[in-house]
Order: structure tokens, then sequence, then C-alpha cells
């Protein structure tokens, strides 16, 4: 009497196209399946929030020069997790500053709280700021048209974002 064997195998292997070649010449048949989060498939983390805006400030500033919102002036405090920066935006000039670890911070207009996945979709232009829920949160309705220039949706592609 024959021994049924298995049916079928789940293992964990790195996205790899050259394993996925073996396996397709091997005869073996698969379902590829990626289990990971966009944000976790693209290894992009945010360490320090600070640095990294300080980092965008200057193409952020280009933006804000080349927008109809340069005059705008305001503040307002971003928060990411763990993390706050205050933004001052006056003269078509940006500045952040670390708002948990700044001694003397002027109160901020308003407050957003956003998550790694927003954020950073934002960064690299996968979506533009009005796209976003920070836009329906946003009280100041100028900050929002502002925001919108600085974060503008970009011709980009980006892995399993793209």
């Amino acid at each position: 009497m024959p021994c049924a064997g298995p049916s079928g195998v789940a293992s964990r292997l790195p996205f790899d196209e050259e394993v996925l070649g073996v396996l397709r010449r091997a005869g073996i048949s698969f379902l590829a399946a990626e289990l990971e989060t966009a944000v976790a498939s693209n290894m992009l983390r945010i360490v320090h929030l600070p640095l990294l805006l300080e980092a965008i400030l200057p193409e952020l500033e280009a933006r804000l020069a080349a927008s109809s919102h340069a005059d705008w002036c305001g503040r307002f405090e971003l928060s990411l997790e763990s993390e706050a920066v205050l933004w001052e935006v006056a003269d078509g000039r940006i500045r952040v500053t670390d708002s948990l670890r700044g001694a003397a911070v002027p109160h901020p207009g308003f407050r957003l709280a956003t998550d790694t996945a927003t954020l950073m979709r934002l960064i690299l232009g996968l979506n533009g700021f009005g796209e976003t829920p920070l836009a329906a949160a946003c009280p100041d309705r100028a900050a929002v048209a502002v925001l919108a220039a600085l974060f503008p949706r970009q011709p980009t592609a980006s892995g399993p974002w793209g």
C-alpha cells in the first residue's frame, strides 16, 4: 500500500529572483507572497525626525519659493510616534526645532500627528499632502495650501509602493 506524501510545504525565503528562478527551473510550483508591509519591505525608517527634516529643508524652501504661498507665516507642530518637531515658516524660510528637546519652544499654532508610512509617502512624493488624513485634520486652511506646496505628489516609483 503506497504511503501518501505531503501535499505542500510552506517556507519563508527572501524575495530573490535567483531563488525564484531555481524553483522554476526545478519544476517546483510555488506561490510567492509578500508578508511584510510596504514600510518594512522598503526598509525605510525615520531614525531622527528633526535631522531628516533639516536635510530636506533646501528642497522644501525651494518649493515654497516657487509657490504662490511664499509669504505665508505660521508655526505648527508635527509629531511622529515619540518625536515632535516645531515648524516655523516666515519670510520664505522654514525652521524646524525638536520641540521635545527645545527649552524655550514657542507654542505652535496647531498640532498634526502622523505615522511613519504617511510621512514617508509625503517625503518620497508618493502622495501629496492633500491626499492624506493630515489635510483633513489641519485646522488652518492656508496652512493646508502651504503644506500641499511643500509636499506635492511627484512622478515617483518605489518598490511595492510604486
